[in-house]
């Protein structure tokens, strides 16, 4: 009785064709090959209706994979992304070169060792010492107004008194939950606010975790590399949406001034007494690598021209070529290179869309990038 329910056999006899198996596998088939082709068919909706309506910026990559770079007591803060302990090539500067740079363009140019050293503001007379003992024997550096006797966030200057700690991998949230209570304690002892002292720490944390987890081995480090591969892929191929940002860009008009009164406070604050101080060091350390044998470059990223106004009011183009001229390194200018956010670069195919006036998009950032190695791999000759 119970066998009446199962499913008779089907022998060969009756099937001698074998049609029935071969319509058993074609519906086995069946639901993959229609999920794969209605993917497929999203996906060509999808590039062909949304992605060209999409703002540019919501789909740049999130490429900070930096950890700290402990420059000396008090000094910073600064960050380093790739081995640049071990790297023949490295740019130097503030955050244009971190966000005009991108390294995986620089590697497929053929640069294999490639590392950058950045900073928010950073002071090159502050940053240059800090990296004279590196191995790198070609250097980038980001110069411009902003990068000459920059102020930096005293608070966390003040956490830079000594390395920052990297813990032990398996105690990591625990240890940093006591470190990060101990160092809130110290920092508003000495007169920084709660609420200053809490911004900080929450950064700070980040970047902590992160060093910590670069230095795992194992799996960990594969996971990471696997997880930036796809990432990169996903940006660059699939154009998915970046989530975290698109409410706060989606429907954001762009603005072509949006960091021109940033700049003005960075120059502004800079006295002329320690702009020119800074220039005397930025030419003496330029002087020393090169001495030794550095090829050195510097660069000065596009900017719109809403920004370049700005700190055209405070050093003079002329001024930069100066430093350059005396360090007796090749200049590279490109700061009028630099489109307004929200101008559409195919108007101007020969410039660079900024996404706020000071720091380019991602599409402009690969372009910029390749212009910018096939020049560095060439003679070192001025301007």
């Amino acid at each position: 009785m119970g066998e009446h329910g199962m499913e008779e056999p089907t022998w060969q006899g009756m099937d001698p064709d074998g049609a029935v198996a071969r319509v058993r596998r074609a519906q086995s088939w069946s639901p993959l090959l229609a999920t794969v082709g209605l993917a497929l068919l999203g996906l060509v909706v999808w590039q062909t209706l949304a992605v060209s309506r999409i703002p540019e910026p919501i789909m740049h990559p999130n490429r900070f994979d930096g950890v700290i770079y402990w420059a000396g007591p008090n000094l910073g803060p600064f960050y380093a992304k790739q081995d640049v302990s071990s790297a023949e090539l490295l740019f130097v500067g503030d955050s244009r070169v971190y966000d005009d740079t991108d390294l995986d363009v620089v590697r497929q140019a053929g640069e294999d060792s490639v590392g950058l050293i950045w900073g928010p503001n950073a002071d090159l007379s502050v940053l240059l010492p800090a990296i004279m003992d590196l191995p790198a024997k070609r250097l980038v550096v980001a110069l411009s107004p902003s990068t000459l006797g920059a102020k930096t966030n005293p608070v966390m200057r003040a956490s830079l008194v000594t390395p920052p700690p990297v813990f032990e991998p398996l105690s990591l949230e625990s240890a940093l939950g006591i470190w990060v209570d101990g160092e809130r304690e110290r920092l508003i002892e000495e007169g920084y606010s709660p609420f200053i002292v809490d911004t900080h720490l929450s950064s700070f944390r980040k970047v902590l975790r992160e060093t910590t987890r670069r230095s795992e081995g194992g799996t960990h480090q594969l996971d990471r590399l696997v997880r930036e591969r796809l990432n990169y892929f996903r940006t660059a191929s699939i154009r998915t949406l970046a989530t975290r940002r698109w409410h706060r860009e989606w429907f954001e008009v762009p603005n072509a001034d949006k960091l021109v009164q940033a700049c003005r406070i960075t120059l502004e604050v800079i006295s002329e007494e320690e702009r020119a101080a800074a220039e005397t060091i930025v030419v003496e350390k330029l002087r020393e690598l090169v001495a030794r044998g550095v090829d050195v470059r510097c660069v000065r990223f596009p900017v719109s021209p809403s920004v370049l106004s700005v700190e055209r009011e405070f050093v003079p183009d002329a001024r930069l070529e100066a430093i350059a001229t005396a360090a007796g390194v090749p200049y590279y200018q490109y700061q009028e290179a630099g489109l307004p956010a929200g101008v559409d670069p195919s108007e101007q195919p020969e410039r660079f869309e900024t996404r706020d006036g000071s720091h380019l998009t991602w599409a402009a950032s690969r372009r910029f990038t390749r212009m910018l190695v096939e020049r560095i791999q060439g003679p070192s000759t001025d301007g």
